[in-house]
């Protein structure tokens, strides 16, 4: 009886500190979910995960969320799957998202259903929602694709991120990550973008570097264009303000025969909403 006591406090002084660290990195979790920082949340919860946590169904939502927002369509849309099989309601803003996966997911009728049963509960999106179930009923009625396209891979490695290619002199520039190994990462857990320039020749990019050293930045900066002299940029850059958060603001350079320089704000950027993607007219 006293060994089977022994082992029995034994048993619980080891549990005791695991379910203590369990408790914790849970409470981390939600708190990084609730600043919107799903890809620390999700470090979080995978944490747990190895260790065969018993998550409750608001975490498996928070967890199906983290993947949504960080594109992982596939696992988003296995949690929802399985928690409608368990016989769980969704409700509110987590019914549109569970309809806005399947959407991305290519399952339009059920996104449509599911879009559908969301709108009266998010009046916000309703119109947001109006359009989406639109676009789905227009993928039903056009279900051919066209295969009429090229698509040239590049032999220059940008660890899976590389946008707004614009054409510059023998080349292009465009916004990439600079390695897969950089400490500074988004909320999605992605390295941030950089200018580059790569020349090309017969189609294909033959070598790639930084763009220009004054156009280094702490956090992404991209979606440029040029004015037709190639003597202005305008580009969009992610920026800090007040309280912590952070929007996206358009900016300029000029070239001045050796680099580009001057940056400035466009007059119409504010700290209330966001500017991206500027276009000048030729």
């Amino acid at each position: 009886m006293r060994l089977a006591l022994h082992l029995l406090l034994l048993f619980t002084l080891l549990i005791a500190p695991m379910n203590l660290s369990g408790q914790s990195a849970l409470r981390r979790a939600i708190s990084q979910f609730e600043r919107g920082e799903y890809y620390e949340a999700l470090q979080y919860y995978k944490s747990l995960m190895d260790n065969d946590y018993k998550f409750d169904v608001e975490d498996r939502i928070r967890i199906a969320h983290c993947y949504y927002q960080l594109n992982n369509i596939d696992e988003a849309l296995n949690i929802f799957l399985e928690l409608e099989e368990e016989g769980h309601q969704l409700s509110g803003y987590d019914l549109f998202v569970y309809a806005a996966v399947a959407h991305r997911f290519g399952f339009y009728d059920g996104a449509i259903e599911r879009y559908q049963r969301a709108r009266p509960q998010n009046p916000g999106l309703q119109s947001q929602i109006d359009e989406l179930i639109a676009s789905c009923e227009w993928a039903l009625e056009n279900d051919v694709y066209l295969t009429n396209v090229r698509v040239n891979p590049s032999s220059i490695n940008t660890y899976g991120q590389s946008f707004g290619v614009q054409y510059y002199g023998d080349g292009i520039v465009y916004s990439s990550a600079s390695s897969a190994d950089s400490k500074n990462k988004d909320k999605q857990g992605k390295s941030f973008l950089s200018l580059y320039y790569s020349e090309m020749a017969n189609d294909q990019i033959t070598s790639t570097k930084l763009f220009s050293k004054n156009l280094l930045f702490p956090y992404h900066i991209g979606a440029i264009s040029f004015t037709s002299d190639y003597k202005t940029m305008y580009y969009t850059k992610t920026v800090r303000i007040k309280g912590g958060d952070s929007r996206v603001k358009i900016y300029s350079v000029v070239w001045d025969g050796k680099d580009w320089i001057n940056e400035r704000e466009v007059p119409f950027n504010s700290d209330d909403f966001d500017n991206a993607y500027p276009a000048v007219s030729p």
